[in-house]
């Protein structure tokens, strides 16, 4: 199991499913805290694109960046995500 996400300009998170695959891949690596910089973290990236950068997915997403282990910023923010994949998965077959 890689300890630390893959580190390349073309790995970049594209769908929620993504990013929720990735921040669940981290939260099982077993770090207490997010091993990278809050700016070179791909789940920022993508919270940006998305438009999701003032709220609490963003709130929580800086959380797990802290310097102490958060595990009810964790938990939210893998919840959020799940809700947000889901949402993307039915829009993207049509599913009402």
């Amino acid at each position: 199991l890689q300890r630390y996400p893959p580190r390349s300009p073309d790995t970049g998170l594209k769908t929620f499913l993504g990013a929720l695959a990735y921040h669940w891949w981290l939260m099982h690596t077993g770090h207490k805290i997010h091993p990278l910089a809050l700016d070179d973290c791909p789940l920022h990236q993508f919270l940006a694109i998305q438009g999701h950068m003032h709220g609490e997915a963003a709130l929580w997403h800086q959380a797990i960046h802290g310097t102490q282990e958060n595990r009810i910023a964790n938990r939210n923010l893998l919840a959020w995500l799940a809700k947000h994949a889901q949402h993307e998965t039915q829009n993207k077959n049509g599913a009402p």
